[in-house]
């Protein structure tokens, strides 16, 4: 007699582009992410989310900028600069509506995590549970332009239900149109196991790329 094993998912992903204009947002678990090396090594991020050992993370997934459907690689949580004259807390909340089509519920405050360098920059980091959020845009009035001594990451986390959920939410508010800015192309739902894994340094020492999990 046989056994059955079941393959526990530690990683799912959603395209914000469904395979035709009226489907859902489908989750498919996955077996390989293709990961950026954007920012990670200028925070201690496993320090960051070792207090969350139960939940899952978000990682955003852009498209080639070439006007083609090809995909690139995903980041880890949010990233983007502030504009001129805008605080850092405010550029935070923009890059969430930018990036996954949602806001803070009212009351709800974004967590300071610790201050880092990129390239020069400045680097503030926050962290956002899943359920403090909600689809909706968050509309800023400041169009001084980015200012390139800032930058804002938001690590996003949550239960696996309730990052499922906010990944299907913000596939369907990206697809609405002019909403979708930065080009995103897919979200990657990644447990915490697996989200130490992927953004530890490879054995050549790089962060990133192709990884099967």
């Amino acid at each position: 007699m046989s056994s059955f094993n079941p393959v526990i998912p530690v990683a799912h992903r959603v395209d914000v582009q469904p395979p035709s204009p009226d489907a859902p947002c489908e989750v498919r678990s996955v077996r390989e992410v293709n990961i950026s090396p954007y920012v990670i090594d200028s925070l201690p991020v496993d320090e960051i989310i070792t207090t969350n050992t139960q939940d899952w993370f978000l990682f955003v997934g852009y498209m080639v900028r070439d006007g083609s459907r090809r995909h690139s690689d995903a980041q880890f949580g949010m990233t983007g600069k502030a504009n001129i004259g805008q605080s850092n807390v405010i550029g935070a909340r923009v890059e969430l509506s930018e990036e996954i089509g949602h806001t803070l519920r009212r009351g709800e405050m974004l967590t300071f995590e610790r201050q880092g360098i990129y390239h020069g920059s400045s680097l503030t980091c926050y962290t956002v549970s899943a359920m403090q959020l909600r689809p909706g845009q968050y509309v800023s009035y400041s169009s001084a332009g980015d200012d390139h001594r800032r930058r804002m990451m938001v690590i996003v986390h949550g239960s696996e239900q309730e990052m499922l959920r906010l990944a299907r939410n913000a596939a369907t508010e990206l697809q609405r149109t002019g909403r979708n800015p930065d080009n995103i192309g897919y979200f990657y739902v990644i447990s915490h196991a697996m989200t130490m894994q992927v953004i530890r340094a490879q054995p050549d020492g790089t962060y990133g790329g192709i990884i099967s999990i």
